[in-house]
């Protein structure tokens, strides 16, 4: 992993190479990797955007694209249409797994999201943030057991991962709220 200082350097680079040879897809696309690291999300999408007008199949192009048009909620048409893209190409990759089902997610598709969240995991069990997205999607259809043990399963794999803060709040609120599974 790169530090800031790396990685400040790395864009700097990358983005002379972009001004240098702007067709080349590469550059772009390891731009929007950088800015995106360092937060900077609307040159992140640009960079992404970038790359797929010149590399149309680029899958972790779409995939990240798909993942930051999510995040936002800008663009959820077009960030379905992405990750369904990247997930026929690799239908058992889990990060396209969850980028699919965190899009379902922010469309309220709760039932979708939790069917993609579940095989993502069964390919990837040792990724926290995939068991924090299954616990929001559970929480939502109002399996709150179910949310209990996925969100303290994401804390248990790394009590630090990047969602975990959000994590123990969503987790404080279930131990407030009745058990209950019903589910929609």
């Amino acid at each position: 992993m790169l530090n800031n200082g790396q990685i400040d350097k790395a864009a700097t680079e990358f983005q002379k190479a972009v001004e240098l040879e702007p067709r080349l897809w590469q550059s772009h696309f390891s731009l929007g990797i950088l800015w995106e690291q360092q937060g900077r999300m609307d040159d992140a999408v640009k960079q992404y955007e970038r790359t797929l007008e010149l590399q149309p199949q680029h899958i972790l192009a779409a995939n990240n694209l798909a993942w930051l048009y999510a995040e936002t909620g800008s663009n959820l048409e077009k960030a379905w249409n992405l990750a369904e893209m990247a997930r026929e190409q690799y239908p058992e990759n889990p990060n396209i797994l969850d980028t699919l089902g965190w899009i379902y997610f922010k469309t309220g598709s709760y039932q979708r999201a939790l069917k993609l969240f579940e095989e993502s995991i069964q390919l990837s069990p040792n990724t926290p943030t995939l068991y924090y997205h299954l616990g929001r999607a559970q929480e939502q259809n109002r399996d709150l057991v179910g949310a209990r043990i996925s969100l303290e399963k994401a804390l248990e794999l790394n009590n630090e991962f990047a969602e975990a803060d959000s994590a123990r709040i969503i987790l404080a609120a279930l131990e407030e709220t009745p058990e209950e599974t019903e589910k929609d």
